[in-house]
């Protein structure tokens, strides 16, 4: 398990990374290397299938005038308790969902910003990142695949 960023009250986010081994013959939480950018309601999930890279997408922090909306996203690898940056979202988002596709693209779609909810939905493969827009507005969204 892999526990990531978060609030920790008075305006103060963190980028604190800690790992939980239910396996190991005494389980305990562990620290690893924090992410590079401190957030909270980002979302993450594994990038690759058949790896164990995760990736963190959006989310948000506080500055002086209010939240800023992260574009931001990383790539944590446990085989070297690392975080890199990656290509960026098209737009900052937070509550929202990202889903790795049977391709290995992520499906990043929904949540808000301070526009509002957001109908955007972006497609992101490491090397590109595809903007589309549904209809409705999401806000936290559920991804159902089949």
């Amino acid at each position: 398990l892999l526990v990531i960023g978060g609030f920790l009250g008075s305006g103060m986010w963190t980028s604190s990374c800690e790992i939980y081994d239910p396996g190991a013959i005494e389980p305990d939480w562990e620290s690893t290397e924090s992410m590079i950018t401190n957030r909270m309601g980002g979302y993450s999930t594994v990038f690759d299938p058949g790896s164990d890279l995760v990736i963190v997408t959006g989310g948000s922090r506080f500055s002086g005038t209010g939240s800023v909306y992260l574009t931001e996203c990383e790539l944590y690898d446990p085989d070297t308790e690392t975080w890199i940056e990656t290509s960026a979202l098209n737009e900052g988002r937070s509550g929202h969902r990202a889903t790795v596709l049977q391709n290995g693209v992520v499906l990043v779609s929904g949540g808000y910003n301070d526009e509002g909810y957001l109908s955007s939905c972006e497609l992101y493969d490491r090397k590109q990142i595809i903007v589309f827009s549904i209809k409705y507005t999401m806000g936290y969204v559920i991804t159902l695949l089949e």
